[in-house]
């Protein structure tokens, strides 16, 4: 069945055309073949303003706008209407008033009963209403998606900054630490290694952030896909090659127990031993459910020391929350390289990456002093 649209055919029936008069929401009128308007209804009035009086006698080309008449938009439409035998477009059309509205137009053929052409039918709707619903969903839509983006690079953002400060906050430890062993030249030796290959990592997180800067969209999306791993400690690369593990050093264990949760290994590894020299018994897990499942082989732990970023699932601040809930007696001390506004998503007390020795050793003598006081 052929679906294309078919020539009107005059019907000069009273019925029909007190119909075509009364019909409101559409302009409907004839036109004669050149185009001049020859009947009216009701819609075309309500619609663009004229009464038949005035516009009877006019060409249908008044109610395009000053461009598209330079143009020669509706004797292009006249044109193709004649070919085709149909016409459809939208576009700005201009009221009496002169003001401008979106509308949906169709010009049709009509035929005499000989079958011959004798003019058109132009059927006008206003839409704009439904246009600028189509915008504001549109509208809507880019928002939503700029929104997104604009998260995913803060999130790509925060992540970089928080892999610099694992980056600072090793070379930190691994710098105060050499200061202290400089009577160990084999110690100091494996700790300047683990300094230079912290730094190292620095290229690929310049990689990351030139990326960032080259196309800030497509860096957010890719997000965690970029992340930096973690390079293996000095210690572990060693013991794996046969050689000797660097041996920590020996201070005596008056402080508190202490138990590091930091994914980052080489991070923990160094917050372990930086805990050691300040007299901590210090232990290290890698996740949230390695420390719970440490604390559940022991609860003589005094000092929980947490990264807040971990995988897995469970945060440092969820992890706090358990423990709190589980061991009331132990202190918490969470740290993370994010921005400062993380210290506010929890009441635990918050040391900031990068830290020193001194930033270390000042939380954690004011939680233990605290937790004596209870």
């Amino acid at each position: 069945m052929d679906d294309a649209p078919q020539p009107w055919r005059r019907l000069d029936t009273p019925g029909f055309e007190r119909l075509v008069r009364s019909v409101a929401d559409h302009a409907i009128c004839m036109l004669d073949e050149a185009g001049v308007v020859i009947s009216w209804n009701a819609g075309a009035e309500r619609i663009k303003q004229y009464a038949e009086a005035e516009i009877l006698g006019e060409h249908f080309g008044r109610f395009y706008t000053p461009e598209d008449r330079k143009t020669g938009l509706p004797a292009e439409a006249l044109r193709i209407a004649r070919r085709e035998g149909h016409y459809e477009a939208e576009g700005w059309r201009v009221r009496k008033d002169g003001s401008r509205f979106w509308a949906s137009m169709t010009l049709d053929v009509v035929l005499d009963g000989a079958g011959q052409r004798i003019g058109f039918v132009k059927l006008t709707r206003d839409i704009g209403a439904r246009r600028e619903a189509e915008t504001r969903q549109r509208a809507t839509r880019e928002q939503q998606f700029l929104a997104q983006q604009a998260h995913a690079l803060r999130e790509r953002t925060a992540m970089l900054a928080h892999d610099y400060n694992n980056l600072f906050t090793a070379i930190l430890a691994g710098a105060e630490l050499g200061l202290r062993s400089l009577e160990a030249p084999e110690r100091l030796t494996l700790l300047f290694d683990q300094i230079i290959a912290v730094a190292q990592r620095a290229e690929d997180l310049n990689a990351a952030l030139k990326a960032l800067g080259r196309d800030p969209l497509q860096a957010g999306r890719e997000g965690a896909e970029a992340n930096v791993a973690p390079p293996t400690p000095a210690s572990a690369e060693a013991a794996s090659q046969g050689g000797e593990r660097p041996q920590p050093m020996v201070r005596p264990r008056a402080g508190p127990h202490v138990l590091v949760v930091d994914d980052d290994p080489v991070v923990a590894g160094l917050a372990h031993e930086l805990l050691g020299a300040l007299g901590c018994d210090a232990e290290v897990a890698h996740s949230a459910q390695q420390a719970l499942d440490r604390l559940a082989q022991t609860e003589d732990f005094d000092l929980l020391f947490c990264d807040i970023m971990m995988p897995g699932g469970l945060s440092g601040v969820a992890l706090g929350k358990r423990v709190r809930e589980r061991y009331p007696n132990m202190s918490i001390l969470l740290t993370t390289g994010y921005s400062d506004r993380l210290q506010y998503l929890s009441d635990f007390p918050m040391l900031r990456k990068p830290y020193d020795l001194a930033a270390l050793e000042a939380a954690v003598a004011a939680l233990t002093q605290a937790n004596r006081q209870h």
